[in-house]
């Protein structure tokens, strides 16, 4: 077995031998499961592919904030455990024991989008509805979902490299979002210019790409019809692939940083 494939199998093994893991995932699914089969769900619609928006929707809101705090409980004990030394002890170098915790992400990711998916569109196979299957629009949502998934499960594999404690990792992570959104609406207060910087921050970024409103047209004129209606402003989008680039370059920039973290410090 090749390299990648090992580490792969090291990771599957840590990870399902963890209650953190199953429980996790448990809790996700069952509010998954309940958003899409209450009386009104997600998922309850004519068929496809009117139902995507639906199966999505609740997804991309509690997908990104469970998957980073699985990487977390994953991740961040094993240096106090003394696991992630003994890895390297065995034969493991500390750029493979990076590499082992991006396939750990990458993984997680396929496993929260696809679990979400399932549990979707289970309510819709005894009425699978008439023409095209998925639209242009809905691909675009399934994008901003991954894009999502990936934003907060690389701030958590970052938070795990440099704080290297669960519960302070976790503190870190929802302080940081919550602080954010203060801090930003105090400083709007009196310096408005500043608003177009705030809105690529990284809080900010995952609360646009997982605005229906972005991908939807009829949403986003519902939503600035009620908004007018209460003297509100007008929601303006910028092209999808803004948002999206951005949030990846975050992306690009939590990896960065957790390796320069793991390739400097003693594990």
């Amino acid at each position: 077995m090749r390299l990648p494939g090992v580490l792969a199998r090291i990771e599957v093994l840590k990870a399902v031998k963890r209650p953190a893991f199953w429980v996790t995932m448990g809790v996700f699914t069952a509010f998954n499961t309940i958003a899409n089969f209450a009386p009104g769900g997600g998922s309850e619609r004519a068929g496809f592919p009117d139902a995507w928006r639906g199966i999505i929707e609740p997804a991309i809101n509690l997908g990104p904030v469970f998957l980073a705090a699985l990487m977390i409980l994953l991740f961040a004990p094993e240096f106090r455990w003394r696991t992630a030394r003994q890895n390297v002890i065995d034969g493991l170098s500390k750029e493979q024991f990076y590499w082992a915790k991006v396939l750990l992400l990458a993984g997680l990711v396929a496993l929260f989008f696809v679990t979400s998916v399932v549990i979707g569109t289970l309510p819709l196979l005894p009425n699978p509805g008439g023409g095209a299957f998925v639209e242009p629009m809905d691909v675009n949502y399934m994008l901003g979902f991954v894009v999502a998934l990936l934003l907060w499960g690389t701030a958590g594999l970052m938070i795990s490299a440099l704080v290297r404690a669960a519960g302070a990792g976790l503190g870190l992570l929802f302080l940081y979002f919550i602080c954010e959104q203060i801090v930003t609406q105090l400083l709007l207060i009196r310096l408005r210019a500043l608003e177009r910087f705030f809105d690529f921050l990284p809080a900010q970024l995952f609360q646009t790409i997982t605005n229906s409103a972005l991908y939807y047209p009829e949403v986003l004129a519902r939503t600035n019809a009620a908004r007018a209606e209460n003297g509100q402003d007008l929601l303006v989008y910028p092209d999808l692939w803004v948002p999206l680039v951005a949030a990846m370059a975050y992306v690009v920039l939590f990896l960065g940083l957790a390796y320069l973290n793991m390739r400097r410090r003693d594990l």
